[in-house]
């Protein structure tokens, strides 16, 4: 009751704030000027075609523009342009510990599903392992922040990325675009894609490729090998065709691939307690590894069929999906050259996905039904292997496990909206989701030192446990927004999400292996935002005021210390609270400036675990300028600062893991032709090679270290549209 109050108190208020000073933009007749205002940009975000600005939803979406402007070139990249977004990377560069709101997945273990959903053309990406995909020929990016269950799954609390890929075009010809890419690091990159038409208006392909690659920005101190880098290359192949007047087929098959060095931890611990990275003069990024195999090679396919058409007069859609996700890791996490903490990791994954969508209009209602059913089936090898050297027999650490799940996930959901008036809609969303996870897990005792494959063992007597829970629950969404005038408008939503609970995919131990399952997440979220436009859309501001109040949130952890660390997952409940901006000025068709900026905090009902990463407060600044040459030639210059509190990101509150406070600077200049037909630019990001550490260790009494972020990156990029 209290929190309706607030909602309703503070929508008040912010509708006396714009009722009045749009009056201009509406009275505003169109100009000349119009190629300045701000982009219209066309959304999915409700599973239905609208305008950005209408969707009452606090949202950020960047077409393939933005995100050139902006050096995005995977979903990495993303905190640099959307309000409270944290990305850390762990050892490898393509596991994505994606973080809304100071809530995501700091361990990306099988068996705990994702907070922040990633959706690839509307198919679900169930783990976080290998999602860091590099971005080619997009059409946009939508990231939509806080609970998603309604339209979009249960294991979307936090809030929900959305890629979207640049399909065939029907009506269009023979067309092709190309990007070359090289940099500091001997970066590499090629990028191509071509709408290739097959049968006049009905058939049509389009064709992407990318290969990217370069070296390492760390070295192993040990044996002169370097970490950090990478060699990855994708292909994707739509093909559309337009069975009749009211029905089409899209087809998608891709396949993705990646080999990466994993970045090295660099130990910080000296003997009294010293923090080395204090010490003038102290090399953070290089390191000392005894490991002779390091890497993190990862692997995606997919098949996906997208049937479209009219029925009754309803739209209706099917999405069927095959995904495949592989990885073979080996990595070092102590910065030492002692065997004190190693990891091997092998990963089978595979699963299935039905969606059905039935959705049209009514009179002054817009009416959504669906359903979706997913399967799932992993099988993880894990070997962490702790004090090596000195732990017996033969030196082996004291066991290995192998896992395997089954998961099945069913759901139906409806999201149904009444146009009150001209001003006033009301919507409303409901889905009711069920989750069942089968979970096996064998202990061995290794009798050999292999590092790239399972090695020979024997099995632990009673370490043979095989389980199985069922979840379910309800998610809801009530929204309601009201136009003061046609470029502003104000909503306030409610909104439940839930995440299934699920079992210890990191058990080392019969105890942890049989102690009861961690519970499902709960997650009600309370939204307060406006979304205006002004001087004929040349100026836009939008704001969202934010209230989470979570149950039972998964959080995950390393506790323990020496040889006797143990993984899991703990459950705490906890609040946070925050606002969040986006504006974007375009005083002449020649001048973008833009920025966002968002707070955050929050407390837990534990004295031991907080909710993580808790920055206070994160922001970015950017300009874009095209100035005309001549000659059918034209100039472009653009800049962006992204800035961030300190924040922590270790549970308990570890000040030796703490991630200080840092920014960095990205830019890009370059010549282009008006005819669109070339590009060529000068891109660099982190210009000013601040040093953070993007991920860390402290296990006491074992070591400390800590995983150093990219350094200052240049690269020259030409593009070729035919």
């Amino acid at each position: 009751m209290r929190n309706a109050f607030r909602v309703t108190v503070l929508s008040a208020c912010i509708g006396a704030m714009f009722s009045s000073v749009p009056a201009v933009a509406q009275t505003a007749q169109p100009t000349a000027s119009d190629d300045a205002s701000t982009d219209r940009i066309v959304v999915t975000a409700q599973k239905r075609k609208e305008k950005l600005q209408d969707v009452p939803i606090s949202m950020t979406a960047l077409n393939q523009e933005a995100l050139d402007s902006l050096n995005i070139t995977s979903v990495a990249n993303l905190q640099s342009a959307i309000p409270n977004i944290l990305i850390n990377n762990a050892l490898g560069q393509t596991n994505l510990l994606a973080f809304i709101r100071g809530i995501g997945t700091a361990n990306p273990v099988f068996s705990q599903d994702p907070a922040v959903g990633i959706y690839v053309d509307d198919v679900y990406l169930a783990r976080a392992i290998g999602a860091n995909s590099d971005f080619f020929d997009m059409e946009r990016v939508e990231v939509l922040r806080g609970p998603q269950g309604t339209l979009y799954g249960s294991n979307s609390p936090a809030g929900a990325i959305k890629i979207i890929t640049r399909k065939p075009d029907l009506t269009s010809g023979l067309d092709a675009t190309a990007t070359v890419t090289a940099g500091n690091y001997n970066e590499r990159g090629v990028m191509f894609a071509t709408n290739l038409p097959i049968v006049k208006d009905t058939m049509a392909a389009r064709l992407a490729v990318q290969t990217a690659s370069h070296d390492g920005w760390q070295t192993n101190l040990a044996n002169g090998n370097q970490a950090g880098t990478l060699d990855s290359a994708s292909v994707r192949l739509h093909v559309l065709t337009k069975l009749n007047d009211k029905w089409d087929l899209l087809v998608t098959g891709d396949d993705s691939r990646a080999k990466v060095l994993p970045t090295g931890g660099v130990n910080f611990a000296a003997p009294g307690g010293v923090d080395l990275f204090t010490t003038p003069g102290f090399n953070k990024r290089d390191f000392y590894s005894e490991m002779p195999d390091p890497h993190d090679n990862t692997s995606h396919r997919a098949l996906t069929a997208n049937l479209h058409g009219q029925i009754a007069g309803a739209d209706f859609r099917s999405i069927s999906a095959y995904r495949t996700l592989e990885e073979n890791l080996n990595a070092d996490g102590d910065g030492t050259i002692s065997a004190k903490f190693d990891n091997t990791q092998i990963l089978h994954n595979k699963q299935w996905t039905q969606e059905f969508n039935l959705s049209g209009e009514q009179g002054q209602f817009n009416w959504l039904v669906g359903a979706l059913f997913m399967r799932e089936q992993t099988n993880f090898f894990w070997d962490v292997r702790i004090l090596r050297v000195v732990a017996p027999p033969l030196g082996l650490g004291p066991n290995y496990e192998i896992f395997d799940q089954t998961k099945n996930s069913w759901g139906l959901f409806t999201q149904d909206s009444w146009k009150v008036n001209d001003r006033l809609t009301l919507t409303g969303g409901l889905r009711w989701t069920q989750e069942t996870k089968d979970f096996h897990v064998v202990g061995y005792a290794p009798t050999e030192v292999v590092y790239n494959r399972i090695p020979n063992g024997t099995p632990i007597p009673g370490f043979d446990i095989a389980r199985q829970k069922t979840w379910s629950a309800p998610q809801w969404r009530l929204a309601s927004d009201y136009r003061l005038t046609g470029d502003a408008m104000v909503f306030a939503s409610a909104a439940r999400g839930f995440r299934s609970g699920g079992y210890n995919g990191g058990a080392r131990a019969i105890a942890e292996a049989t102690a009861p399952p961690f519970n499902p997440e709960f997650v009600t979220t309370y939204e307060l935002g406006a979304k205006t436009e002004w001087f004929n859309r040349r100026l836009r501001v939008n704001a969202t005021y934010f209230q989470n109040h979570y149950k039972d949130q998964q959080v995950a952890f390393l506790a323990g210390a020496g040889a006797g660390a143990a993984f899991g997952t703990s459950t705490i409940d906890a609040n946070m609270r925050g606002w969040e901006f986006e504006t974007s000025l375009t005083p002449t068709k020649e001048l973008r400036v833009f920025a966002n900026f968002s707070t955050m905090t929050g407390d837990t009902n534990s004295r031991t675990i907080a909710f993580v990463p808790n920055a206070k407060y994160q922001g970015t600044v950017g300009f874009n300028n095209l100035q005309p040459l001549g000659n059918g030639l034209s100039w472009f210059l653009g800049g962006n600062y992204f800035k961030t509190a300190a924040y922590d990101i270790s549970t308990a509150l570890d000040p030796l893991r703490r991630v200080a406070a840092h920014g960095s600077l990205g830019g890009r200049v370059g010549v282009q032709s008006d005819n669109g037909r070339w590009k060529a630019e000068l891109i660099g990001s982190n210009l000013n090679n601040d040093y953070w550490s993007a991920f860390s260790f402290n296990i006491p009494g074992l070591f400390q270290s800590r995983s150093p972020n990219a350094p200052r990156l240049i690269s020259l990029k030409l593009t070729m549209n035919y």
